[in-house]
């Protein structure tokens, strides 16, 4: 695939490792994919056992944080997704439920922000339209909206969802 667009992946450990991980990270890497999420990955787990593979495809992982993580593991996950981004996961909630008032959190957000550097802090659950990506994007580098667009294909409405997100003139 030829695309300037960093591609991401987001899925679960457990298959990779049944397809094989040396044979997933040749495969992203051979597609484009530039990074991974993998909620169930840990920093200790990715660290001890799969760092070198990862740098040896150049695919980057990018950890989950939540406000309540310590300050020092948001430093090891932003140092560890340095070439990606850091995923703020902005609540407790599971996603795709209904989004939670965040203004109790927002200052928490600026920390880890700035806990996190130069790495990216892009924010995830619970964005699921315009004015909660605006919301999220205040204190940090970017928002994901995924269970709602999964929600907008599978009724194909793709591109109503789509452009009920671009930015009013």
């Amino acid at each position: 695939m030829n695309t300037s667009v960093p591609l991401v992946l987001m899925g679960y450990l457990n298959p990779i490792l049944q397809f094989g991980m040396d044979r997933f990270l040749a495969e992203a890497n051979h597609v484009g994919v530039k990074h991974v999420v993998l909620p169930d990955l840990s920093i200790e787990i990715y660290e001890r056992s799969y760092k070198e593979i990862f740098d040896h495809y150049g695919v980057t992982p990018c950890f989950l944080v939540t406000p309540k993580t310590s300050d020092d593991r948001i430093r090891k996950a932003a140092r560890l997704s340095e070439k990606g981004f850091v995923y703020l996961v902005s609540t407790n909630v599971t996603t795709g439920s209904q989004h939670l008032t965040t203004l109790n959190l927002q200052e928490r957000y600026r920390q880890v922000k700035s806990i996190c550097g130069a790495t990216p802090v892009i924010m995830g659950f619970g964005i699921r339209d315009k004015a909660t990506f605006e919301a999220a994007t205040v204190d940090v580098d970017g928002a994901i909206i995924g269970s709602a667009f999964i929600q907008a294909l599978v009724s194909g409405k793709e591109e109503e969802f789509l452009a009920q997100l671009k930015p009013s003139k």
